[in-house]
Parts: structure tokens; C-alpha cells; sequence
């Protein structure tokens, strides 16, 4: 029997004045949809920037600058500022470099949280070298999830992939770097599962490179004992979306698959669902989301063809109108059609959203919230709830 395609429950969220969750390479957990089994009410995962250290480079990340971690302490003060706004039911260690490259500062992180708020898990990423070797202190802090960075099994294919990996202080020759990371990426999976890690694969596809293995991941992360998968395109590839829904399909012959949306709403204790972003107000009143029948979230951004716009109303939030989204195919000039059109919005609701235009239209003032559930539900709660939206017939 195939296994059937699950929703994380994880969701992200960075809370205005903190310092903000890095995603280079992982999400992911990016990693983190909003749980559709319980009123598609979200809950929380707060990714730390903590790991100051990596030890692998993409031949596709050589353009990045290394972004700024903070260290654990700065972390936790954030960590308690956010749980203060809301439910947070887990975090986690996510970049800038990698979690077991800096083992120290994740494991001191994750200590302080679960000495301090034992019932908030815990998880980190990670390409996976080490994690052997820590697995057992984890696993006595009760580490909840690991996301392993997994984009090939082939040392043919890690060629093309890696500009540079860098298992320890030693140096060895690329060839058997390149073959200790599978061997290695292996063995952590086993780990994490024999200590009773929830493992989370994630694999990022270049066309290509890496897109005829996606199967073959799968299959073999399987065997593994992995519980989950989730598959993205890498960077610039967001219009590709037949592709990533083949590719989705084959991995789901062997794995469940995994999609994480970076929610930026959190429940708090009572059950109310808080923003962490200030409502829509001023100059941006309005919220756009991209839907295929005006009921539920269900659209990639690359794929949307209107925007349904929503806003203030005779003291309720309604569907104010529709706008035609630019034509697919422009590259980066679309959105910056996409971020002129919606000029008036505050935040866009999609299904999906890569990181390219995520970034673009975060620069033009405009906050892209990836989720999946009911429209309704969604827009109520970034206008604070209370206020249930109005279909265009009322």
C-alpha cells in the first residue's frame, strides 16, 4: 500500500524585532503545513539561526553570503519572546550553516528549552555528518525531529552538487568526502530512528543534476527507516510546478511526502489564533490569496492566474474583488508585476511559494504566508478573528 501524503503540523513564524529564522538550504523545514486535521488551526515551529558553522557548500549556494547566526543564549531570549505571544509546539536549529557542524551551540540551545518549557519540542537540520556521534545525547535531551538534507545517493551526482564538503577538521581528498557524506548521511538516519528521532528527508531537486533520483531517494531513505519526505525545486525554479508535482509522485511510491508551509500565525493557550504580524492597516489594508474555487488555499504562486482580494467591509472582512495575476513566463519581472498589482496588500496567501519570489516580494513591502486550508478560516485570523470573511454573494 502506498503511504499516504501527511501535513506537518510545524509551521514558522519570526516575530517583528527578533532576529529573523535563516533558510538557506534547509527549510525548511522550511519545512514547516498548517495541521488540517484540527480546524486547519496552526501550530508553531521557531527555527533559531544558531548553527555558526557548516561543513558542505552547493554548487547552486556559491552566490550566497553567509548569513549571521546568534548564539544560544540571544536565541532563547528570542525564543521566550515569541512563545509570549502565542503557542510555540516546537523549535528548532535551522542554519545559517549547519546544525551538527555546530554541535555545541544547537545542543546548548535545545538544552535551554527543554529545561525551561519541557513541553515545547525540539528539532534541527542537517545534512547529516555527525550526527552519529551525537545521536545519544539527543536522544537523552528527547529530541523530537531531525531533517536530514538529502539530495543524492550517487557520489556521481554529489560531484556535480557540492562544491566543497568538509566532514571534520581534517581535510580529505573530494572523492572520499563526497563518499563519507552518503555513507555518513546513511548512518544518521539509522541513528536518529534507533533513538526514536522522527526523521524528516529533504531533498532539494536541480533539473538536470539531480531530478532523476528523487525515486530513488525515496526508495532508499525508506528502507532507512525515514517516516517522512518533502521535495522542492531549487532556487529560480518556482515556475516549474509540473515538474515538482512528478516528481512529488514518485517519491510517494515510497515515502509519505511532507509539506511545510512557513505560517506566520500561532494559537495561543485559548485557543484565540494571534497574529505575529501586525494587522493589515494604513496604506496596506487588504490580504490577497491565491485559490482555485474561492474555498480553500490550494494554489502554488506560479500557477495562480487572479488573486481574490480581501479587506474591511461594513465592519467585516469580505472579498473585495478579484485582480489578474501577470502572465507566467517574465522570470523575476513577474513579480514585480505581482508586488505593483498587489500594492495595496499587506500579506498573500498561497499553497506554495519558491524562495526567489518570496524574497522579491518581501522587498517590496508585501509578506508572502504559505498555507493550505480554508480561505475564511486564513484571512480571519491575519485580521486578528473575530471577523469571519464574507463570500463575494453577501
Amino acid at each position: 500500500m502506498k503511504p499516504k501524503s501527511v501535513s506537518n503540523s510545524f509551521t514558522n513564524h519570526t516575530a517583528a524585532g527578533l532576529a529573523p529564522p535563516r533558510f538557506e538550504k534547509g527549510p525548511i523545514m522550511q519545512h514547516a503545513h498548517a495541521n488540517q486535521t484540527r480546524s486547519s488551526r496552526p501550530s508553531g515551529c521557531l527555527y533559531m539561526p544558531v548553527a555558526s558553522k557548516t561543513n558542505y557548500r552547493l554548487v547552486a549556494d556559491a552566490d550566497l553570503q553567509p548569513l549571521q547566526a546568534i548564539g544560544p543564549v540571544q536565541a532563547y531570549a528570542d525564543f521566550r519572546r515569541v512563545l509570549a505571544l502565542g503557542t510555540v509546539r516546537m523549535t528548532g536549529v535551522c542554519g545559517p550553516g549547519d546544525a551538527l557542524a555546530d554541535a555545541a551551540n544547537t545542543m546548548a540551545y535545545l538544552r535551554m528549552v527543554r529545561d525551561g518549557h519541557p513541553e515545547v519540542g525540539i528539532c534541527l537540520t542537517t545534512i547529516g555528518l555527525g550526527g552519529q556521534e551525537w545521536v545519544e545525547e539527543f536522544g537523552r535531551l528527547g529530541l523530537n525531529q531531525a531533517a536530514i538534507l538529502v539530495d543524492t545517493v550517487s557520489s556521481a551526482v554529489a560531484d556535480k552538487l557540492y562544491a566543497w564538503i568538509r566532514p571534520g577538521t581534517k581535510t580529505l581528498p573530494r572523492a572520499a568526502a563526497l563518499d563519507l557524506l552518503l555513507c555518513k548521511q546513511a548512518e544518521a538516519v539509522r541513528a536518529f530512528k534507533a533513538a526514536g528521532v522522527r526523521v524528516v528527508v529533504l531533498t532539494t531537486v536541480q533539473p538536470g543534476v539531480n531530478d532523476h533520483e528523487v525515486g530513488v531517494i525515496a526508495r532508499t531513505m525508506a528502507a532507512l527507516g525515514a517516516d517522512c519526505m518533502h521535495v522542492r525545486l531549487g532556487r529560480g525554479l518556482e515556475e516549474e510546478v509540473g515538474l515538482l508535482e512528478r516528481l512529488r509522485v514518485e517519491a510517494r511510491e515510497f515515502l509519505a511526502l511532507s509539506e511545510n508551509p512557513e505560517d506566520l500565525l500561532v494559537e495561543t493557550p485559548s485557543g484565540h489564533v494571534a497574529p505575529i504580524h501586525p494587522v493589515p492597516s494604513g496604506t496596506r489594508p487588504f490580504v490577497a490569496v491565491t485559490s482555485s474555487d474561492a474555498q480553500i488555499v490550494d494554489m502554488h504562486l506560479g500557477q495562480a492566474s487572479q488573486f481574490l482580494i480581501y479587506g474591511p467591509k461594513n465592519g467585516a472582512v469580505s472579498l473585495i474583488g478579484t485582480r489578474p495575476a501577470p502572465a507566467a513566463g517574465s522570470g523575476p519581472a513577474r513579480w514585480d508585476g505581482v508586488a505593483e498589482i498587489l500594492s495595496d496588500c499587506a500579506y498573500l496567501l498561497v499553497a506554495s511559494c519558491g524562495q526567489s519570489p518570496r524574497k522579491s516580494l518581501q522587498a517590496s513591502g508585501l509578506t508572502v504566508i504559505v498555507a493550505e486550508g480554508g480561505v475564511d478560516g486564513l484571512v480571519d485570523k491575519l485580521y486578528g478573528g473575530g471577523q469571519k470573511p464574507r463570500g463575494k454573494n453577501k
